[in-house]
């Protein structure tokens, strides 16, 4: 974050939910002396790992490819594929945050969206999807705040009566291996009655 700028926030309402968390996004070239900007629709996708830029976006803002390698793409039938990679500004108020990113003439499935923000843009910041009952709401925050979202403390203070949570540690370390385990049938309402009763 520029040392003179402040923290920058966003939300976005979806009066009407079309299956896809998507936003506006400025967008320019990480060059000083390059002045082109734009603004496109951009896809959030926690399931894709790297942001990927549309190949008519990257043109226009004449950025410069410093290579291939592969990425990580949002599309189940290629999971991996070589593309170009660039630098990227995308700008948040008076935020400019660097970014590097692949260039494909389809960074994702939605045609009138010219980049995926990936997981390397997400966890920059602080983001969350919520909605008061009618409308779904996409909230963003860089930089983070330092405050997790946790509505197992959240809840407890707004609701009124008995609330069940649950809070744990989510180990990724093994991740591979925890796929060869076996599986072991549970009676689920057993177990809430022995939760009920304990």
């Amino acid at each position: 974050m520029n040392s003179d700028s402040s923290p920058y926030a966003f939300t976005g309402r979806f009066p009407f939910y079309r299956g896809r968390i998507v936003s506006d996004i400025l967008l320019c070239s990480p060059e000083t002396g390059n002045p082109n900007a734009i603004r496109i629709r951009a896809l959030w996708d926690t399931g894709c790992n790297n942001s990927i830029v549309s190949k008519r976006a990257a043109d226009f803002l004449m950025l410069k490819p410093s290579g291939e390698r592969m990425f990580r793409t949002p599309f189940g039938i290629s999971r991996m594929k070589k593309m170009a990679e660039a630098e990227i500004c995308i700008v948040l108020g008076g935020c400019r945050i660097l970014l590097n990113v692949g260039i494909d003439d389809s960074p994702n499935s939605d045609p009138d969206c010219d980049i995926t923000l990936g997981l390397d843009f997400i966890t920059q910041g602080d983001f969350a999807i919520t909605h008061d009952g009618q409308q779904l709401a996409l909230s963003f925050c860089y930089p983070p705040i330092g405050a997790p979202t946790d509505f197992t403390k959240i809840i407890p203070r707004i609701h009124i009566g008995p609330v069940e949570t649950e809070s744990c540690e989510i180990d990724e370390k093994n991740a591979i291996e925890a796929r060869r385990r076996g599986l072991i049938m549970l009676d689920y309402f057993d177990e809430i009655a022995n939760k009920s009763n304990g």
